[in-house]
């Protein structure tokens, strides 16, 4: 009896020194897909794994749009006069929608300043400008569990593209327009704390103590 309750205090205060021991640790898993070319008044889903709540206790999912913008302006001279114009501006919104609604949001424009004068009919054909721009938008706790699942189910989020608007500054009488294209991507980050394990010297710690008890046990079977 003496042997077993010597065994068992050895077992429960070692155990107990394991839970001390025990690291809470911070983590973070990263997705990122991208997408594009996306034309105006487009849009296009994305797939994500859940977050495996296996791992740990979730504690924040941010969501980051990172774009480039590729357009061009038109300039279009309709009367039977010349015109002159001095620059052009085309403009464009891209958003990234999750789960719960949750969403991101870039203002992607170019600046063609090329100016000149056009004939009756002329008509103005850019280069290609880019542009580039990022937003991030945090999930509210309220909806983690929107996100959170086995690590193997997906949920999407989804990438659309507004309207390619084109302003421009000359003389009235002259039709702007152009043509556009976005690219980008779209990163999950999950923050969350990983489940306790014990550190390395704990587990040192506990075989000579494991060992020691079954040197007790065999010396007591041998004296028997």
């Amino acid at each position: 009896m003496r042997i077993r309750s010597v065994v068992a205090a050895i077992a429960l205060s070692t155990l107990a020194l394991a839970g001390m021991s025990a690291q809470v640790r911070a983590a973070t898993i990263v997705q990122a897909i991208n997408f594009g070319p996306l034309g105006a008044n487009a849009s296009t889903p994305l797939s994500f794994l859940t977050f495996n709540s296996a791992l740990g206790t979730l504690n924040s999912v941010t969501i980051t749009l990172d774009t480039t913008l590729s357009a061009r302006v038109l300039v279009n001279n309709l009367t039977a006069g010349s015109l002159t114009w001095t620059s052009a501006t085309g403009s464009i919104n891209t958003t990234a929608t999750g789960p719960a609604g949750t969403s991101t949001a870039t203002a992607l424009a170019i600046v063609d300043n090329t100016g000149g004068t056009l004939g009756p009919g002329g008509s103005y054909t850019g280069g290609f400008i880019e542009d580039t721009d990022d937003d991030t938008a945090n999930v509210a706790p309220a909806d983690f569990a929107a996100y959170i699942g086995d690590g193997f189910t997906s949920y999407d989020i989804t990438v659309a593209s507004g309207p390619f608007g084109v302003t421009g500054n000359g003389d009235d009488g002259l039709l702007y327009g152009g043509n556009a294209n976005v690219t980008g991507t779209v990163t999950v980050t999950y923050d969350y704390t990983a489940a306790a394990v014990p550190e390395p010297g704990t587990l040192a710690l506990l075989a000579p103590a494991l060992l020691m008890g079954g040197v007790v046990v065999a010396r007591r079977r041998r004296s028997a």
